[in-house]
Order: C-alpha cells, then structure tokens, then sequence
C-alpha cells in the first residue's frame, strides 16, 4: 500500500448537510497507516475536530494545510 495517499471524501459519504454548501474550511485527517482523508466545506472546524479525534487511527489534523492546534 502506498503511503502518504490522500483521499477526497465524496458528498455522498458526508453526514452533516451543511458540507453540501460551498465555503468553509478543508480539514485533513492524518491516519496511521500513512492515509490523509480530505473533509471540504467544514463550516466549524474545531467541532469537526473534536468529533472525529475519538477514531484511535487519527493521529493529528491539518486546517487548510496547516497543522491544527487547539486553543
């Protein structure tokens, strides 16, 4: 498998609606294994954040390219 791959979520595999709407932030999940899984549209990031540091196979975010650091 090779490393480092990024992989753009589709809509249709998204939850919230509001991700539907243009605007908002790009929140990248590094994983692991070396996989980065790319969430467009993010209206609120630190939610997005918070919610999604409970999966065990996340080990940090990126907020549009830049390391996220919770304030």
């Amino acid at each position: 498998m090779e490393r480092n791959k990024s992989h753009v979520v589709r809509p249709e595999y998204r939850t919230n609606p509001l991700s539907t709407r243009p605007g908002g932030f790009t929140v990248t999940a590094l994983l692991r294994d070396g996989r980065q899984l790319v969430y467009e549209n993010i209206k609120n990031p630190a939610a997005y954040i918070r919610k999604a540091a409970e999966d065990p196979t996340v080990v940090s975010f990126l907020v549009d390219g830049k390391p996220y650091q919770k304030n």
